[in-house]
């Protein structure tokens, strides 16, 4: 396959991806909210570690593991920014 349709390809995923990550930080900055109406903390640690973790589990090749984490944390740091200003 050429470098042109594998680019057009990864094109399709990342638009794909960023409407999947808008509708989560959709969904974060609702459990944002919840969490000022309910005067919880933003930061949940053993929530992170337990996501992390099911990530790290939950990859379908292995290799990919530690990226997805390091994704994911970073995607998490995002979310936490996100709620941060609602309190």
């Amino acid at each position: 396959m050429e470098i042109k349709e594998l680019r057009k390809q990864i094109d399709t995923v990342d638009h794909e991806l960023m409407d999947l990550l808008e509708k989560r930080m959709d969904l974060c900055k609702l459990i944002g909210e919840e969490k000022k109406a309910l005067s919880l903390p933003v930061y949940d640690q053993a929530r992170e570690a337990e996501k992390l973790d099911n990530i790290r589990k939950s990859v379908k090749n292995p290799e990919y593991s530690d990226y997805m984490v390091r994704l994911f944390s970073e995607i998490m740091n995002e979310s936490k920014k996100l709620q941060n200003k609602l309190m």
